[in-house]
């Protein structure tokens, strides 16, 4: 066997001197070895007819592929023990893949390994780009400079593995060649990402765009060139740092990379620069292959945009893409009511109250457009008294509450275009009567309930609720200002809580109870995202921004369950209640609530049974006799 293993040793020097990659080398000792077993455990020596015999008895069991190979190595086993070398005919199975590539192409590869630092990983490149630059060889190239979209899909479809790993690692491969070539000779980088089976079916080539959607690229493809793509490309890693730096998700982070990877494609396959429009565009011809991904795909683009506008993005932003109920009316209705909005927003109100007055005006618009009104001038009061007869709202008070809001549009249009009818707007009526509802207040049951929630809360959710609910029900705090709650204004030394109130914008100090101080300490400590937020209460997922008052309501549904009695407001009218029933008086609880009269606070004394109890006087005391009565 001395014979044996020095020809092995042999066919592996000379295998190496070739430069075939080390894979093909471990196959060759492979071979050799298990056939040194078989020969040892069956007492033979070695015969190139042996060896044949062994790989006849096995091939069943080793199947066609591997029979095959392990026969070439037999093969160049007893070249090299007849002949002293391999013949070059015996070695065009195993050919190395790079020895056959044209000169540009082969110096182009070179290039490419010249800039690995270690040579395993340069011999693995070696094999695996050889493969990729052997295709492209047999279709005409000469130069990596000369690849084409159409090449790289060509590639992707034809190029076969026996597993889908190793498919994956050779496309890794060519990606890593076409985007070196990239920085060196130029290529487009469009290139090296269309090389991805992943990304191969949502690319979009012009051959697959609808002929309106080519047409209107070729209207945008001017105006988009003041845009270059290079400086899209450029900017797609500042946005991914942007992405970051608001503590987005991996997942989020990488679906976004992808997909301005994949606009990159669009924009360079069909030669436009950027534009938001050209984006939206590929979006509505993408939109079916992206399947439920697509919403997220759009956010994508939005926010790009508003990064390559701004420099950085609005976490909190929501984006709006259908047309808005006013978008819809006449230009002559538009053009007032944003006026008068804008008007309203000057004099400070918040969104909501603007909210409320454009869904006023948008209903009373649409109404006169339905009558067939066709300016503002030809208003009559007949028009008003209509809309306020097919109203459609259930109750005075919603009535009311639109009405009050569209005089107001009135009397702001009758300071230009209706001047000649100065009081036109008293022709719709706002005015309901007041009702008085009963104080609704937590029970002992409700108490307990929420008291057992604090002291068991421990996740995140939890902890935010609890603090939530006790700053209304421990300090009578409002929904609205417990979610504008700021660190600066809680004062752990002195233990106060300092705020402008968001309702009546007046100053309010309050001591913060221990309990309460816990709960918040808690909170931030265990529960609260880290985040630079001033806010104290803020979402618990990216991008982290200041909850909505709805959040309140929220938390106490979550202890007391959907059936609870009253909204969050409830926390404030049991505060102001539970103050009453210790005996606190009336100023204090005044202060206490932030109210500037006693008006609200009477309505609590009701609820104050031990003392109203005091209050009753006697028949006699009344000067009333109590005489007769009932004979039975």
């Amino acid at each position: 066997m001395n014979q044996f293993d020095q020809s092995v040793e042999r066919v592996v020097a000379f295998l190496r001197e070739q430069k075939y990659t080390a894979s093909t080398v471990c196959a060759h000792k492979k071979c050799y070895s298990e056939l040194r077993t078989h020969l040892t455990e069956a007492e033979f020596g070695y015969s190139f007819e042996t060896a044949l015999d062994w790989i006849k008895q096995e091939s069943e069991r080793w199947g066609r592929r591997k029979s095959a190979n392990y026969r070439y190595f037999i093969v160049h086993l007893d070249d090299m023990d007849r002949l002293g070398g391999i013949p070059a005919y015996h070695l065009s199975h195993h050919f190395p893949p790079f020895a056959m590539l044209s000169g540009t192409l082969a110096k182009e590869l070179g290039m490419f390994l010249d800039s690995i630092e270690t040579e395993n990983m340069r011999e693995n490149m070696r094999m695996r780009c050889s493969n990729f630059l052997l295709f492209l060889q047999e279709r005409g190239v000469s130069s990596v400079a000369e690849t084409t979209y159409s090449h790289i899909r060509q590639f992707l479809d034809e190029d076969t593995h026996k597993t889908r790993k190793s498919k994956d690692v050779f496309e890794c491969a060519a990606r890593r060649l076409l985007a070196f070539h990239h920085r060196e000779l130029g290529i487009s980088i469009g290139l090296s990402y269309a090389c991805n089976k992943q990304m191969s079916p949502h690319i979009q080539p012009p051959a697959k765009m609808s002929d309106s959607a080519i047409e209107e690229v070729i209207r945008l493809r001017s105006k988009s060139l003041g845009f270059p793509l290079a400086k899209y490309h450029n900017a797609i890693d500042g946005y991914v740092d942007c992405l970051k730096k608001h503590l987005y998700s991996k997942n989020i982070i990488k679906h976004a990379k992808r997909t301005c990877r994949l606009l990159y494609l669009f924009f360079d396959m069909n030669g436009t620069g950027y534009s938001l429009e050209l984006g939206l565009l590929w979006l509505s011809e993408l939109k079916p292959a992206l399947g439920s991904s697509w919403k997220q795909t759009r956010r994508a683009l939005m926010q790009f945009n508003q990064y390559a506008t701004l420099g950085d993005i609005a976490p909190e932003k929501v984006y709006r893409y259908k047309d808005t109920s006013l978008s819809r009316l006449p230009r002559w209705c538009v053009d007032k009511v944003t006026e008068y909005l804008e008007l309203r927003r000057k004099e400070g109100l918040a969104r909501s109250s603007i909210d409320m007055c454009r869904s006023s005006c948008v209903r009373f618009c649409a109404f006169l457009v339905a009558q067939g009104v066709s300016s503002f001038h030809d208003i009559e009061a007949n028009h008003l008294v209509l809309f306020n007869r097919l109203d459609p709202h259930e109750t005075a008070e919603g009535k009311s509450a639109y009405n009050v809001r569209i005089r107001m549009f009135l009397e702001y249009l009758e300071e230009g275009v209706l001047s000649d009818k100065p009081m036109l707007h008293k022709a719709l009526q706002c005015q309901c009567a007041d009702k008085e509802r009963v104080t609704v207040v937590f029970n002992d049951d409700d108490m307990s309930r929420i008291a057992a929630f604090c002291r068991g809360s421990a996740a995140p959710y939890e902890l935010r609720q609890s603090a939530m609910v006790l700053l209304g029900l421990r300090m009578g705090l409002r929904a609205s200002d417990i979610v504008n709650l700021k660190f600066a204004d809680i004062d752990w030394a002195k233990q106060t809580v300092s705020i402008v109130q968001t309702k009546t914008l007046k100053s309010l100090s309050l001591p913060l109870p221990v309990e309460v101080a816990n709960l918040l300490y808690g909170y931030v400590r265990d529960g609260r995202p880290r985040s630079e937020s001033p806010f104290l209460f803020i979402h618990h997922r990216v991008p982290f921004g200041k909850l909505g008052k709805e959040a309140c309501g929220q938390a106490i549904h979550a202890i007391l369950g959907e059936n609870a009695r009253g909204g969050f407001h409830t926390t404030r009218r049991t505060f102001a209640t539970n103050l009453l029933r210790a005996g606190v008086g009336v100023n204090t609880i005044i202060d206490s609530l932030g109210h500037s009269t006693d008006d609200t606070v009477n309505k609590y004394l009701s609820l104050d049974e031990g003392r109203m109890r005091l209050c009753a006087m006697s028949l006699a005391e009344a000067g009333i006799q109590l005489e007769g009565g009932l004979s039975l």
